[in-house]
Order: C-alpha cells, then sequence, then structure tokens
C-alpha cells in the first residue's frame, strides 16, 4: 500500500513539474467569459436600480448569465487545445464544477430565505480562485480571491443595491477579468 501511495505522488509531482514546465491548464479564457458576462449583469443591475423604480425585477439580468455563458463555455472548451488529461488537470476541472453546483445551492437557498447570496459567492469564488491560483502557481488569480473576500466584507457596508452591484463587478472585473487576460498573456508566451 505504502509503495503504491509513494508512486501516485511521484506522479502527481512530476505532472506538477511537467504542467509548470511547459504547459498550461488554464489560458484564462474561462476567467475572461465569466467576468465579462459578471460584470454586464453587474453593471446592467445597477443602472436600472438608479434608473427605475424597480427593485427585485432586476435581478433577472442574473437569469441571462447561464443561457449565455454555458453556451460560449461549450464552444471555447471545444475550441481549446487540449492537452492530455493529469490528475492536477482533473482535479483543477473538479474545482470548477464542484463550484458550479455549490453556486445553484447557494443561489437556491438564498431565494429560499430571502437573502442576498452575492457575499456568499464572493466567498465562493474567492475559494475557487485561490485554489485556481495555488495550482497554476499564478500569483494574480491568489490576490483576485484576497479582492472577493474583501468584496464579502465590503457588501454589508454599502446600503444600496445599485452600489452593492457596482462593487461586485467592480471586484470580479480585478478578482477575475485581469487575471485571466494576464493569464492568457503567460499562456502565449509558453
Amino acid at each position: 500500500m505504502d509503495a503504491l501511495q509513494t508512486t501516485q505522488s511521484l506522479k502527481v509531482i512530476e505532472e506538477m513539474i511537467e504542467i509548470s514546465k511547459s504547459k498550461i491548464i488554464d489560458d484564462g479564457r474561462f476567467f475572461i467569459l465569466w467576468g465579462v458576462l459578471i460584470i454586464i449583469a453587474s453593471f446592467s443591475q445597477a443602472a436600472l436600480l438608479l434608473a427605475t423604480d424597480l427593485t427585485h425585477q432586476t435581478n433577472l439580468v442574473w437569469m441571462l448569465l447561464p443561457v449565455l455563458g454555458a453556451p460560449m463555455s461549450i464552444w471555447l472548451g471545444k475550441q481549446s487545445t487540449k492537452h492530455p488529461a493529469t490528475i492536477v488537470s482533473s482535479i483543477y476541472l473538479q474545482i470548477w464544477k464542484g463550484f458550479g453546483v455549490a453556486l445553484m445551492f447557494i443561489i437556491a437557498i438564498s431565494i429560499l430565505y430571502r437573502i442576498s447570496p452575492t457575499p456568499f459567492i464572493l466567498i465562493l469564488m474567492a475559494f475557487a480562485v485561490y485554489i485556481s491560483g495555488k495550482i497554476l502557481k499564478f500569483k494574480p488569480l491568489i490576490f483576485g480571491s484576497v479582492l472577493f473576500v474583501l468584496g464579502a466584507i465590503g457588501y454589508k457596508f454599502l446600503n444600496h443595491g445599485a452600489y452593492q452591484a457596482l462593487m461586485y463587478g467592480i471586484v470580479v472585473l480585478f478578482g477575475y477579468v485581469l487575471p485571466g487576460y494576464l493569464l492568457q498573456l503567460k499562456s502565449k508566451k509558453s
């Protein structure tokens, strides 16, 4: 049993070294895609809240995220360069699948209890982005995860939904899109 665990540990280490030398699991395109969609939804909701008397109806802009994002993600996934599956890339993929499932539960529970899901989503985003940053050894993602935590804390201190939506969009810009863009630049260099 110990020999098998040692062999598996060595395989993970070898894969991580190989990835860091020549391959990048993620080229940033999904961070950019989902970040831009979230920013559009956030700023649209903020504009609606500031310009109209609508309140809860403005949450409908968020329904566009899965409608637009899921097919676009599938298309981007098919367009991406395929690297051989490794233990590390499999773990990376499972983290984001788990993120998606947890996100659905957070939204459902928030609707059930009639509370905003945003601070909880920001914490969940912080976790997934932090782990991604560690796996990819990419500090801008780790910095982005800190921004998500600060955004979740700051959310409480903003007393208007429009300002909360604006803050969410700004945090996503610097915590998702900018690191995604930098990851894309790094990917193109290697």
